[in-house]
């Protein structure tokens, strides 16, 4: 039963209103306020009460909502009803509503957009302040479908249980919808299986270990935490080897693996793989060969399984939520003033804890391991398991069981790493004309072969640096020498792509790509990283404990210019320390032909009444209580050469000009701190290099990291749990020359290269390793203006040097 006023609360009405404000916040201007309109209910708290004792269920959940309370600006708790009696005195108007969408597609500043679902009721308190008393959720069934003025309005409901058949049915339908309608998204057919997957078995026969030997079929791939107490029988070993291939106690799983085979079978699946399962935990040997293929595992499968609530293989997956409802209260709102009492929609209690896909993606447990990443790069089609719902994403579209989309593009062509999804999966649309095109995605109008190629490699190199190094070094690793082993499923495909796209010759050295090696050099770390040098050279991003940082105008527009200071990579060389080519390392080094020039810190610095400064330093190491340290980089020109300056502050701080040049010395008093800083490129108004520490083999007293007091190395070493000595498989350090070619034809280095090598070494080359990334300025902006500052190609005091950078 519900009061005159609320009977008349309709959606038609609420979204008049909502397309009105809409309208009349676009002819505004820009200094004029909006006040948006309403539908206005009680503006009296008795009215409300009144109403309740009647039978309105609606007033009686507005009453109990308004018991609730906020917290003043001293800290002090006030209830909505004694702010709405306070107000009444004061001629408040009391409450109103609006109807909002929970999630907007890629909307601003409240526009009213058909790709919306319409489906919160907010309810407002008009007083000193306006704040949000109550909010409620439209509901519907599944299947139903209900718009108003071309406005789509409620939510679906949810089976709270995630086994249910009826959630089991929305994913089988997500999957025939992709396969039959995507045109991005590959056909769905038999592929390779892996070297072993696990037959689900039915109700009537427990699920069981097969070798695949090369057959072919359609399997699912698990994507999970590790983590909890699992028990070696429940793992794949050499003692449960012989056992497994007869048969695994279902419920003697841990509750992901066992879940895992049960959606598996509700999908109609019959091999579903599972590494903890499918790979040998206690061989090193297998581990190091299987490792080399997970990339392959997780483009090929039919579809991913990522558990995405759970945060280890103890929490479950098919897990049930409370429903949300209203206590038994039915309470319902017309479609329209004059609806008949089918075209009503549900009202209920809205969760404040609403999960929603993006959340998981940025947030949940998966989003913060670093095994995690490549699997949900590489998956075509993935069913993500959260805490209320289940969730579709493929390479066309997103989708969740309650029916909302997502409200950013953010996810849009889904919606991260597009580029190399597009290029490791073959579009069904190419042999399926009747498929449907993503409306996202851009076609350019250049479409020559040539053409093509290059934006296919420059897209992948630049989302290769901007995204997925950033976003892999941001996650966690339960063992730190799988940095690049976890990385390794992505780097295989990103060198078929590169290769066949322009570079045939590029080859991935610890990190970053000979064809493009400045672009992977310009990184710096962020505030909380630790370096790890035990693992990779100094130059390689994967040094890092944490956070990398690429500028952010690093992978603009504006790609990286030819000067003649650029370097040169003359030769490179790594040594693995296992099978998998783009694994474990135990060394490597870039032989280069580089620009480089002096650069000394000061004790103080004097400057010139019009010198600016001409750029920053980010250190490598780290000081302890103020962040990563960051020195002010200046230019200073000694009779025909210039050498750099670096501040003594830590801050980016305006430095005091004098009305003199640089007095020479106060150079010669500087400290006997003396590095070199090598040019590596300009774009646009900046340019990159590097802060370099000459290395000599017998200088015990300077860490890896370049920190020379050694306090930084003690630091890392406590991290890595001892370094190098601590890895597994160490006793297995192999050259990549000298071992036998791999079927994909990787080898990093021939022989002649690995005798010139050792040549280079005998003439003693200078060893350097780096300390720092610099940003220069190209030019330097004075009011409104940019003025030339810096022409770094034309500026004497480089010195062109053959160096090894370790």
């Amino acid at each position: 039963m519900l009061c005159a006023l609320c009977d008349s609360i309709n959606v038609t009405d609420l979204i008049l209103l909502a397309k009105a404000n809409w309208e009349a916040l676009q002819r505004r201007q820009d200094a004029e306020p909006h006040t948006p309109r309403r539908w206005n209910h009680y503006s009296r708290y008795n009215e409300i009460v009144s109403a309740a004792e009647t039978g309105c269920e609606l007033c009686k959940v507005v009453e109990r909502a308004l018991d609730g309370g906020f917290v003043l600006e001293g800290g002090a708790l006030r209830t909505y009803k004694a702010e709405m009696l306070e107000m009444e005195g004061m001629g408040g108007r009391g409450l109103d509503l609006e109807i909002q969408a929970e999630v907007k597609r890629g909307g601003a500043n409240g526009e009213v957009e058909k790709e919306s679902v319409y489906d919160k009721l907010v309810f407002y308190l008009r007083g000193k302040s306006e704040k949000v008393v109550l909010t409620l959720s439209l509901q519907k069934r599944r299947g139903q479908v209900k718009t108003v003025e071309g406005i789509e309005v409620g939510h679906f409901a949810l089976d709270p249980n995630l086994g249910s058949e009826a959630n089991f049915a929305i994913a089988r339908d997500w999957i025939d919808t992709c396969s039959s309608t995507h045109y991005e998204c590959p056909i769905i057919e038999d592929r390779p299986l892996p070297t072993r997957v696990i037959h689900v078995g039915s109700d009537a026969r427990e699920p069981y270990l097969i070798s695949t030997h090369g057959m072919k079929g359609r399997y699912i791939a698990l994507s999970h935490c590790w983590g909890g107490n699992i028990s070696d029988l429940s793992k794949l070993n050499k003692t449960t080897a012989k056992t497994f291939g007869q048969k695994i106690a279902l419920m003697g799983l841990p509750p992901n693996f066992r879940d895992a085979i049960l959606i598996t079978r509700g999908l109609g699946f019959q091999f579903v793989w599972i590494d903890c399962l499918c790979i040998m935990q206690d061989s090193s040997e297998d581990w190091e060969v299987e490792s080399k293929h997970m990339g392959n595992v997780y483009r090929d499968a039919t579809l991913t399984i990522a558990a995405a609530a759970s945060s280890n293989s103890t929490d479950g997956i098919l897990n049930i939520f409370p429903d949300y409802d209203l206590t038994g209260l039915s309470i319902s709102l017309k479609l329209s003033k004059d609806s008949p009492p089918e075209d009503h929609i549900d009202l209920v209690l809205r969760d404040n804890r609403r999960e929603q896909l993006d959340h998981l993606l940025q947030d949940g447990p998966l989003a913060d391991r670093g095994w995690t990443f490549q699997e949900e790069i590489l998956s075509a089609r993935t069913l993500y398991y959260g805490r209320m719902q289940i969730y579709w994403q493929c390479l066309h579209d997103h989708a969740s069981a309650d029916g909302l989309r997502s409200r950013a593009p953010f996810y849009q062509r889904e919606f991260r790493y597009d580029k190399i999804r597009d290029q490791i999966h073959e579009p069904q649309g190419l042999k399926k004309p009747n498929t449907i095109k993503s409306p996202y995605v851009f076609i350019d109008k250049d479409q020559t072969p040539s053409a093509i190629q290059k934006r296919t490699s420059t897209n992948i190199i630049v989302e290769y640096h901007k995204q997925m190094v950033v976003d892999y070094c941001s996650r966690h690793l339960s063992f730190l020498r799988d940095k690049f082993p976890a990385f390794s499923g992505i780097v295989t495909l990103v060198r078929e792509i590169l290769q066949s796209n322009g570079y045939p010759s590029s080859k991935y050295v610890a990190g970053i790509w000979s064809s493009h090696f400045r672009e992977g050099l310009v990184w710096y770390y962020g505030d909380d990283a630790v370096p790890s040098v035990d693992r990779a050279p100094t130059w390689s991003w994967a040094t890092t404990n944490g956070k990398v940082v690429f500028h952010p105008s690093t992978f603009a527009s504006n790609p990286f210019q030819s000067t003649p200071i650029d370097p040169e990579l003359l030769s490179h060389r790594v040594v693995l320390a296992g099978q998998n080519p783009y694994g474990e390392i135990t060394d490597a080094l870039l032989e280069i032909q580089g620009s480089l020039m002096v650069a000394r810190g000061m004790d103080r610095v004097v400057t010139h009444k019009n010198s600016m400064c001409c750029g920053y330093i980010h250190w490598d190491t780290r000081v302890t209580g103020k962040g990563r340290r960051t020195n002010a980089l200046f230019v200073c020109r000694v009779g025909s050469s210039a050498m750099f300056l670096f501040s003594p502050q830590d801050e980016k701080t305006s430095l005091p000009r004098a009305s003199a040049n640089t007095d020479k010395q106060n150079i010669h008093k500087a400290n006997n701190t003396r590095y070199k800083i090598m040019f590596v490129a300009t774009q646009a108004r900046q340019a990159h290099g590097l802060i370099l520490k000459e290395y000599a083999k017998n200088q015990d007293t300077m860490s890896k990291s370049g920190n020379e007091d050694g306090g930084e190395k003690r630091e890392v070493e406590s991290q890595t749990g001892g370094g190098a000595a601590n890895k597994a498989g160490g006793d297995q350090k192999m050259d990549v020359e000298a071992q036998a070619k791999h079927k994909d034809g990787i080898k990093h280095e021939d022989q002649d290269e690995k005798n010139e090598t050792e040549t280079r070494a005998a003439i003693n080359i200078p060893t350097y390793r780096r300390v720092g990334y610099v940003r220069l300025y190209s030019k330097h902006t004075n009011v409104r203006k940019f003025h030339d500052a810096y022409n770094w190609a034309d500026l004497k005091g480089w010195k062109r040097e053959h160096l090894v950078l370790i």
